[in-house]
């Protein structure tokens, strides 16, 4: 059985995944912002405190391409956050000398914000980052096209262990699919895939925080 990492969003039929099947059609028609797991993930790291980084995303949602420029005033931007002018004034300061925005002030109106600053901050963490964020992909079946979470449901910390000492830690994606096809091939009914859920989570959850 031949198992690969696929982005969620490639196909057009992986409705489980996509904003508006999770969150409903409704809720999806007042449009949803892109926020990388790392900025929320290593929140901590980048000592980001929660109403600093409510702001950043604040402004994050108005950032509609790649090009484009970011001009929420400080008004709008309490309306989004329900705080005070002063303190969302004061959030965007610190972000300003924290280094994960840039304040380009304009005569007459309000200022624009670039996030390259951010983005550079980020990729910068990515090399330094002691914690394991959530991937966005899925290790799917080439053979029956199903995600693991489809293939597995219980949770069985004995055979989390199992897969931890048989195959250890280095490559957790190559020893899901071994571990899954020794599962199949041995048509093993007490360790099948029906109790595989459980010991991937442990083995990814002892990572993850890390």
């Amino acid at each position: 059985m031949e198992f690969e990492k696929r982005n969620v969003m490639e196909s057009e039929n992986d409705t489980n995944y996509r904003f508006k099947d999770k969150w409903s059609a409704e809720i999806d028609s007042f449009n949803f912002t892109q926020i990388p797991n790392l900025l929320l993930s290593c929140q901590g790291h980048l000592k980001l405190k929660d109403g600093e980084l409510l702001t950043l995303i604040h402004l994050i949602t108005f950032w509609y391409k790649k090009d484009g420029s970011i001009f929420p005033s400080i008004n709008t931007l309490t309306k989004f956050s329900g705080n005070g002018y002063s303190t969302v004034q004061r959030r965007l300061r610190i972000l300003e000398e924290k280094g994960f925005v840039e304040r380009i002030q304009r005569l007459g109106t309000s200022s624009t914000y670039s996030l390259q600053p951010c983005i550079d901050k980020l990729l910068k963490h990515c090399k330094d980052c002691p914690s394991m964020t959530h991937s966005r992909g899925v290790v799917v079946s080439k053979s029956i096209g199903l995600p693991l979470s489809y293939l597995i449901n219980k949770e069985d910390e004995g055979l989390s262990k199992q897969i931890k000492e048989k195959y250890g830690e280095n490559d957790i994606f190559a020893a899901i699919g071994e571990y899954l096809y020794e599962a199949y091939t041995k048509n093993d009914n007490d360790n099948g895939p029906d109790k595989i859920n459980g010991p991937i989570y442990n083995a990814l959850g002892d990572r993850h925080e890390r």
